[in-house]
């Protein structure tokens, strides 16, 4: 197997990461509602990351900030989306761990 390369998420990433979007979430309402979700809120791309294998985007997960009733701003996890192919891995959860340390 190749090696997995974990890195931040950038702006550039967007439209490869739109396209993973789509086959992680085939219900057309639900990568709708994820697509629609990431245009309405800035990430914190710091935190945000992604999986990739030769090039290849094959995982991500958005961090965001969204302010509570108290008016706290506090990081947000979602969506995080891995390729059918690569599930079961352990990649969401070493994205997620690197978001959470970060």
């Amino acid at each position: 197997m190749n090696k997995v390369i974990y890195k931040s998420i950038t702006q550039q990433d967007e439209k490869k990461i739109e396209d993973l979007l789509v086959i992680a979430f085939p219900e057309t309402n639900e990568s709708r509602a994820v697509v629609k979700l990431r245009k309405n809120i800035t990430p914190i791309y710091k935190y945000s990351m992604l999986a990739e294998i030769n090039q290849q985007i094959i995982a991500q997960v958005y961090f965001y900030y969204v302010k509570l009733p108290s008016g706290r701003s506090v990081p947000m996890l979602g969506p995080l989306s891995v390729h059918m192919d690569y599930r079961g891995q352990g990649l969401g959860r070493a994205m997620v761990e690197n978001g959470l340390h970060q």
